[in-house]
């Protein structure tokens, strides 16, 4: 009996400890998301700041179509990297119940 419940024990630390990894790995990956995500935003504001300038020397026409591609194109851009922050964060949710879970049991 005894030894079921050493094994148990020994089971569920090594449970919490791969929760504590994946964990981590979870924020960095996020934090990795956000960096990416504002970098992004730069650079494509810069980009489309080049253009535009460009366009309106010569077309103002292709101007509202280029300023209105680009809107769709980084409005796609963000809302993709924001569900995957979103999913991200959600996984990091339920890992710390879980965590938590596993140290109650170990009490």
């Amino acid at each position: 009996m005894r030894q079921s419940v050493e094994s148990d024990i020994h089971w569920l630390r090594k449970v919490t400890d791969d929760t504590n990894v994946t964990w981590l790995q979870l924020e960095t990956a996020i934090k990795a998301l956000k960096v990416e995500l504002l970098f992004m935003k730069k650079n494509h504001e810069e980009e489309t700041d080049t253009q535009y300038d460009e366009l309106a020397q010569k077309n103002p026409e292709e101007l509202d179509m280029y300023g209105s591609q680009q809107t769709e194109e980084s409005t796609t851009v963000v809302t993709t990297q924001a569900a995957e922050i979103r999913v991200a964060e959600m996984i990091l949710t339920e890992l710390r119940h879980t965590v938590q879970s596993l140290e109650i049991d170990l009490d």
